[in-house]
């Protein structure tokens, strides 16, 4: 769509109360929330999963997004309450999302939903075709250690886990872990 009939078309929903002037976004959190919900339906014509930033950017809101919400998921959760949209499921996850352990128990209950499976028999694998990846390890770093000693919540008396991103990297653990043999590197 060209930006001129975009521009016209803010401009004629200002009339109906909503205050644009010199490019800057003004008003309520109700005018935000309809402005929203214009935005993906009207000129952008996509599935609100798939908003970016780019999209607030190229259509003149990116004011509006700041100025109203902390990342383009709370505005799309925000302007289309009813589809009840997790962070995770939109194009880009939000920065951070999974810092707090409410979220990341949030996050493997849905994706044990989804994916109709226990929460204890879902796999990494599960977690990244849902696009969960950043939840197992792997996601800060290569590989994760797991100390299992008998003071640790779970025991084996001694020993412990490692957990790698790929499948290189667990070959190489392999051959470490037999004192060099069939090593393939």
């Amino acid at each position: 769509m060209d930006h001129f009939w975009i521009q016209q078309e803010w401009y004629r929903l200002a009339r109906h109360g909503w205050e644009l002037t010199e490019g800057q976004w003004q008003g309520d959190p109700a005018a935000a929330r309809a402005a929203v919900r214009f935005l993906v339906l009207k000129v952008l014509e996509k599935d609100p999963l798939k908003v970016t930033k780019k999209d607030f950017d190229r259509n003149r809101l990116t004011y509006l997004l700041h100025t109203f919400y902390a990342t383009v998921w709370e505005a799309v959760d925000d302007a289309f309450p009813e589809l009840g949209i997790e962070p995770w499921e939109m194009h880009r996850i939000p920065p951070r999302v999974f810092d707090v352990e409410k979220t990341r128990i949030r996050a493997t209950r849905w994706l044990a939903e989804k994916s109709g499976k226990a929460p204890e028999e879902l796999v990494t694998t599960d977690f990244e075709s849902f696009g969960l990846g950043k939840l197992v390890a792997g996601a800060l770093a290569d590989m994760g250690a797991f100390s299992l000693y008998v003071a640790h919540i779970i025991t084996t008396g001694e020993g412990g886990i490692i957990t790698a991103k790929s499948e290189a990297h667990a070959e190489i653990l392999r051959s470490l872990r037999s004192h060099g043999r069939a090593c393939k590197c």
